[in-house]
Formats: C-alpha cells, sequence, structure tokens
C-alpha cells in the first residue's frame, strides 16, 4: 500500500487517497452542462462483472436503459465493450443527467448481481462515469464515430461491430430514441449514422 504524503494542512496523511490509477476520476464538481448539449458517457465496470459482451448482458442494459427513460435519460446510441459501456445521451440538465445514470447503473447492477449469483457488497462500477460534453458538431461527430466503430477499436475485427453496438436507427434498439438536439440531429450526420 502506497505511504501517504504528509503536507503542511494533512500532516498525519489522513483521509481518502488521491488516486488509485492513473484512470481514477476525481469527486469534485462536474463542469456546468449547457442547455441543449449532448453528452459522451463511458462506464467501466469492475472485474468480476467482466465479459459483458453476451445476450444476457445485452437485455439487461436494454431493460436498464428503459427503466432510466422513466427518470428522463434520452440515449441515442450504446456500445458495449468487455468491461465498459459508452453511451451518447442528450440531457436537458444535470440532474437529470446524473439520475438517469444512477437509474441505469443500479438497474444493470441489481440484474447482474442476480444473473452471477455475486455478494451485494461487490461494487458494479470501477469508477465515477467520465463524462464528455460535446460543444461543437465536430466534437459529437468523432463521439459518434468512436462509440459505433468503438469494436474495431477493441478486437480489430469490424463484423463483432453489429450485435453489441446500437443506435436509435436499428429496428431492434427499442430502447432507444431518436435525436432532438440541433447538434446531434445536424444534416451532416445523416450519412455518417447506420
Amino acid at each position: 500500500m502506497k505511504k501517504k504524503a504528509l503536507t503542511l494542512f494533512n500532516p498525519k496523511g489522513a483521509g481518502r487517497p488521491k488516486g488509485r490509477s492513473k484512470h481514477y476520476i476525481p469527486h469534485i464538481k462536474r463542469e456546468a452542462l449547457p442547455a441543449k448539449t449532448p453528452v459522451h458517457i463511458t462506464i467501466k465496470i469492475n472485474k468480476e462483472y467482466k465479459g459483458l459482451r453476451n445476450k444476457t448482458f445485452l437485455s439487461i442494459t436494454k431493460l436498464a436503459i428503459k427503466k432510466a427513460r422513466l427518470k428522463g435519460l434520452r440515449v441515442i446510441y450504446f456500445t458495449i465493450q468487455f468491461d465498459h459501456l459508452h453511451l451518447f445521451i442528450e440531457p436537458k440538465n444535470m440532474r437529470e443527467l446524473s439520475n438517469g445514470i444512477r437509474s441505469l447503473v443500479c438497474a444493470m447492477a441489481e440484474r447482474m448481481r442476480r444473473h452471477l449469483k455475486l455478494d451485494k457488497l461487490k461494487s458494479f462500477v470501477k469508477d465515477r462515469y467520465h463524462l464528455h460534453i460535446l460543444k461543437t458538431p465536430r466534437e459529437v461527430k468523432n463521439a459518434i464515430k468512436y462509440i459505433l466503430g468503438n469494436t474495431i477499436k477493441h478486437s480489430g475485427v469490424f463484423r463483432n461491430l453489429c450485435p453489441y453496438t446500437f443506435t436509435f436507427k436499428k429496428p431492434e434498439s427499442f430502447a432507444l430514441e431518436p435525436p432532438r438536439f440541433w447538434l446531434s440531429n445536424s444534416c451532416f450526420l445523416s450519412k455518417l449514422i447506420v
């Protein structure tokens, strides 16, 4: 275990450690969310739940997205990877976003624990969700390309893209909604989205 750094303000080195890994997201206040701005969310899952690319977790995720819609979470695109999820979301405000993500994660965790018969004390998510606020059309385009092509990045194989990547245009994506914000619905995106 690492020794804590002693400072003038904390001579005993007490309190929560600053970071557990280089990818640790600190518990500080998040950036304000401008009106009608889409976001890209990454949720990392703990190692006990790894191997998410299966039909069981897919059905659990779809049910969780349906439940989160009741809290106002509008998911437009999502993809499931081996140990994390990417979501493209249109939130009204920060409170609605945090309530929706909390609802989504709780619903997935509850069903996964029941399915895998795991102890309730094991945390489902590895860390806080990563939030990227998309402010320009270029950022939106790049985020959608990244989400829809994330399987190729991780596996290097194109054929694995379809089963666990979902857009509002696919008929089996019953839990997803079409975009409403100007940035998400721009004409330049029509050729990009399958």
